[in-house]
């Protein structure tokens, strides 16, 4: 656990605005192989129940034809505290960014399921991606 507000003071202001700007983007790939599943995932594996929690959640989706699916959720890097009004890095931006995966394990999926088929990944809102360099 960690003090939301901490965490933000603690990063460096480019970053915060760069994300102030543009958000976060999750990036999911959902099959029967790896990760979670579609049926894990929304509680179904009926498209049309997993097309109408998307419409409703602002979540682009695209199924693939082998039936899995990617999804794209563009959400805010820093929010408000609902009672203290205080800003806070509310994310999961580094949790699920591809460079949190064991670099061993993460060139495997990469050479198994390509560049975008990591279960998942977090890139910067605008699909720019997360790295060391971030805050140039």
């Amino acid at each position: 656990m960690a003090d939301s507000p901490t965490v933000l003071q603690a990063l460096p202001t480019e970053l915060i605005e760069r994300f102030e700007r543009v958000g976060w983007l999750l990036i999911r790939n959902y099959n029967d192989e790896i990760g979670a599943s579609i049926a894990e995932a929304f509680g179904t594996d009926d498209r049309r129940a997993v097309e109408s929690y998307c419409h409703a959640n602002a979540i682009k989706f695209e199924w693939q034809p082998d039936g899995a699916l990617r999804t794209w959720q563009r959400r805010s890097a820093v929010v408000r505290h609902p009672r203290t009004g205080q800003r806070c890095w509310f994310n999961q931006i580094a949790f699920l960014n591809e460079w949190t995966i064991d670099p061993e394990v993460c060139e495997y999926l990469v050479d198994v399921y390509g560049e975008d088929g990591l279960p998942f990944n977090t890139r910067f809102g605008n699909g720019d991606a997360i790295g060391a360099d971030s805050c140039s």
